[in-house]
């Protein structure tokens, strides 16, 4: 890597990544708003009543406070656009690591902080890599949806994982594709485990631990390492 092409990435990873990250920490910050406005209007229907007194739901628009919060998120897509730049150069042939970067980046964060993985974002993330695969990867077509599909149903009916984990694993399967998937369980559910040791240690007290942010590093990692070229050395 020449210092030209270093100094580009880092000044490409910062303005794309800062600006994704921005985005990302705006819409993940106001998605429950939106959460708490349908509740509301489907808990009244329930009730029968049919006034008009819920006002609309948020706009989703880009928040002008900066808090520690926003400032993680931010650095972290930096990050994430910067090796993504070192791996495919600058060119349309980042986008579709990109994409999948921050799908994962805006899952971890909800379920992290909410204890959800919404459709909203998972299901883009399911489709837009079977899409990503057809067009550009026909020939692995098969195993991508297949990665999907086993992705599901390991996780749908095992003990103490809910259905968005279950939808997080699909769509990171779509991605990966099945040849990969059992390196992402064993990865993921290693940090599952020491995440989990976290939670005890800090509560003191079995508690409820996300798995939405484990499987999606463990996704990252392995999507950075084929992306460098280090996938074989990672699969022995």
């Amino acid at each position: 890597m020449t210092m030209e092409f270093a100094w580009k990435a880092a000044l490409s990873g910062i303005c794309l990544g800062g600006v994704a990250g921005w985005i990302i920490a705006s819409f993940t910050f106001q998605l429950p708003m939106r959460w708490n406005h349908f509740m509301r209007i489907e808990a009244r229907e329930c009730l029968g009543i049919t006034d008009n007194a819920v006002p609309p739901p948020p706009l989703l628009i880009l928040r002008k406070k900066v808090c520690l919060r926003s400032t993680v998120i931010v650095l972290l897509c930096v990050v994430e656009t910067i090796l993504a730049i070192t791996a495919k150069g600058i060119g349309s042939s980042i986008i579709p690591l990109l994409v999948f970067a921050y799908g994962l980046t805006a899952a971890a964060i909800v379920d992290h902080e909410h204890m959800i993985l919404p459709d909203s974002i998972v299901q883009p993330l399911l489709w837009s890599g079977l899409v990503y695969v057809a067009i550009l990867l026909p020939t692995d077509l098969q195993s991508h949806v297949l990665g999907a599909a086993v992705g599901y149903c390991l996780l749908r009916w095992l003990p103490g994982v809910g259905e968005g984990d279950a939808k997080l694993c699909a769509a990171t399967g779509a991605w990966i594709g099945l040849s990969a998937l059992p390196l992402l369980l064993v990865i993921g559910g290693g940090l599952g485990v020491a995440s989990a040791l976290i939670y005890f240690w800090r509560r003191r007290k079995s508690a409820a631990c996300p798995f939405g942010p484990p499987l999606a590093l463990a996704a990252l990692t392995i999507m950075t390492a084929d992306a460098l070229g280090l996938s074989t050395a990672l699969l022995g």
